[in-house]
């Protein structure tokens, strides 16, 4: 991940909710951002929406940073840890909402 994506990405989650940045240094940023790229990679989304997916996805991440409602999801060599309780964040939430508006995620339930 290069660092002036990160750099944006970091602008941008200081714009959008100073308090949910405010306890990340700027040394933590880059390993959240490239956990977050691996996430939204999984998805193979249109270069269009690239970015505003690896923003709430990051938001995402930072938001349950304390590991509480995680799962975890092995691609391939790469674990990725998501969280499965988009109630309490709302980053994860639009996440999904983009992912489905784009077609890429489907939240349903399969009957018996």
């Amino acid at each position: 991940m290069d660092d002036e994506t990160v750099k944006t990405i970091m602008q941008q989650l200081k714009a959008l909710d100073p308090e949910l940045v405010e306890d990340v240094s700027p040394d933590a940023f880059k390993p959240l951002v490239e956990r977050a790229n691996f996430f939204v990679q999984a998805y193979n989304p249109p270069e269009s929406a690239y970015s505003q997916l690896l923003l709430l996805a990051t938001g995402a991440i930072i938001d349950n940073f304390d590991g509480d409602a995680l799962t975890s999801v092995k691609i391939n060599n790469i674990q990725i840890n998501a969280d499965t309780s988009i109630s309490g964040n709302p980053w994860l939430h639009d996440f999904k909402d983009l992912l489905n508006a784009l077609g890429l995620y489907e939240a349903k339930v399969t009957g018996f």
